[in-house]
């Protein structure tokens, strides 16, 4: 039975959950020769879309995860410390990920440490229970059924421009993303080094 839960969440999340409209939104934001790392890249589908869109970007990524195949090159971590140097890429991204751990500020630091100049995060944005419901609901559905913990660690708009400051990093653009039903909760912070 959970079997076949899973496999109609998964097709769910193929109709609903498209990562297009992201990768076009994000391509647009990213310079041409850009090198990119993409935290939490899983199997490298939304990277390689951006790719499409700019194929003069060279794009690396990295996971905690190594049981989905990599489309493009991509590292295993511990998901706290990224494994480059400092100012290693122009571009670092995270989509969608740093909502799945429990020590944001911390994966937040090594993402401006190892960024030269720009930070792009898409993740979520918690103000009340009803929005924090809607996210844990969502995440569940979008998550589950590829086996990726949730851990439904929202911050709200105050405590992230708290995280950014705190790694010395300064918002340059907010960018609401998604249905109107929820843009408010699915920001994309692009950040540069304060």
């Amino acid at each position: 039975m959970k079997q076949r839960v899973m496999r109609g969440l998964r097709k769910f999340n193929e109709l609903c959950f498209t990562r297009r409209p992201l990768a076009h939104q994000i391509a647009a934001l990213i310079p041409a020769n850009a090198s990119v790392l993409d935290v939490g890249c899983d199997d490298g589908s939304t990277s390689l879309m951006l790719l499409e869109k700019n194929a003069s970007i060279q794009i690396n990524g990295v996971d905690i995860q190594s049981h989905r195949e990599s489309k493009i090159p991509k590292k295993i971590y511990d998901g706290l410390h990224l494994p480059y140097p400092d100012n290693s890429f122009d571009v670092v991204i995270a989509l969608d990920v740093l909502h799945h751990t429990r020590h944001i500020e911390t994966l937040l630091g090594e993402i401006a440490r190892v960024a030269k100049s720009t930070v792009i995060l898409k993740d979520h944005a918690c103000g009340n229970r009803v929005e924090h419901m809607l996210l844990s609901a969502l995440d569940y559905i979008g998550n589950e059924p590829y086996g990726i913990p949730c851990v439904y660690n929202y911050p709200s708009y105050s405590q992230w421009d708290l995280y950014f400051s705190n790694v010395g990093l300064k918002l340059c653009k907010l960018i609401p993303f998604g249905s109107w039903w929820y843009r408010k909760i699915q920001p994309i912070f692009v950040l540069e080094h304060s």
